[in-house]
């Protein structure tokens, strides 16, 4: 009975949004199981769109390593909050430019990789805007301070932001590639590198410096919002084995940095990634043909930047699947 009450609760915070389920994170964190707590619910985009009055103003948090990321593994929650949480402000980290080594090289192409992937990832942001019924408002690119640092903000509209902090991709080994000096999130993490450095030289960090920006990046966004929510992917093999070390890094970094102050209501969920491979299709017909579209959004964009897509089997086994592993909440803010 216990453990159907705390199915029930998670299958409810995962379904819209915030609620006021309080899960024993002991419970979500046991390793005497096999399975996650959360296989087996059913995603719908059928409730209404009107969110209780407590749960604004709000900020969403989508952080991801790479510029697909984020659509591939949680899309089909973005996407609800689109449609059900339209007043929410969204804000899309990405820590890599997901160049695979190149740097800001153009690879066999004439244009380079790194800028059509980004171009991918804001095509599937701006598709899913469209998805809430309004018309698709145009990119705008400012800079805001952050610390002492100068980022590139990338909005749709007033409550749509992308940051994409274009740092080295770490490759499946977390160890870097020679055209980028070996540079990763793990070695920078593990003590082996002292600074890393985007591929446009934008910007380079130590760890401390890395953490603090994250963070400043967090407090600014959610700044007089009463919840805030992260998406984060799962960091622990247990629940998500064989997990690509950026991933694992960008989860890790933004745990150890994000905690909104009181009174907010802070929410955390993260999810499963290259695990759900072999996992079934656990949400609706109609939300799989939302998330292949999102999918094909970020493909068009890479074309557009005159690079091949990753249409195929390997990319397109993740599509439908939406495996969250755990959901915690905190903040005297957080009500039923």
């Amino acid at each position: 009975m216990k453990n159907n009450l705390r199915l029930a609760c998670l299958v409810t915070v995962s379904l819209i949004g915030l609620s006021g389920c309080h899960v024993n994170p002991a419970d979500l964190h046991a390793t005497n199981v096999t399975d996650s707590v959360i296989a087996g619910k059913l995603h719908s985009f059928a409730q209404s769109t009107t969110r209780p009055q407590h749960e604004l103003p709000a900020t969403i948090f989508y952080v991801g390593a790479h510029p697909d990321d984020i659509e591939l593994f949680m899309g089909i929650q973005v996407l609800q909050d689109f449609v059900q949480q339209p007043n929410a402000k969204k804000v899309f980290i990405v820590t890599t430019a997901g160049d695979a080594g190149l740097g800001v090289g153009n690879g066999d192409s004439d244009r380079p990789y790194w800028i059509s992937r980004r171009l991918g990832h804001e095509r599937a942001v701006l598709f899913m805007v469209s998805m809430t019924g309004i018309n698709a408002p145009s990119l705008k690119i400012d800079t805001q301070l952050v610390g002492k640092r100068q980022l590139e903000r990338r909005t749709f509209g007033p409550n749509i932001v992308m940051y994409d902090l274009n740092l080295p991709d770490g490759g499946k080994q977390g160890t870097g590639f020679a055209l980028t000096g070996h540079q990763s999130l793990t070695n920078l993490m593990n003590g082996s590198a002292a600074f890393i450095e985007a591929i446009d030289r934008s910007n380079r960090y130590t760890l401390e410096e890395l953490q603090a920006t994250l963070g400043d990046i967090v407090s600014i966004e959610s700044k007089g919002a009463s919840w805030v929510r992260l998406n984060l992917s799962e960091d622990r093999d247990f629940w998500n084995p064989g997990d690509h070390p950026d991933h694992i890094s960008t989860s890790l970094l933004l745990q150890q940095v994000a905690h909104p102050a009181e009174p907010v209501c802070f929410q955390q969920i993260r999810f499963a990634t290259y695990a759900n491979t072999t996992k079934e299709q656990n949400v609706t017909n109609d939300e799989l043909m939302v998330h292949a579209a999102t999918w094909g959004a970020i493909n068009i964009g890479r074309a557009e930047g005159h690079q091949r897509t990753t249409w195929g089997a390997a990319h397109n086994a993740w599509l439908g699947k939406i495996y969250p592993t755990a959901t915690t909440s905190s903040g005297t803010a957080c009500v039923p």
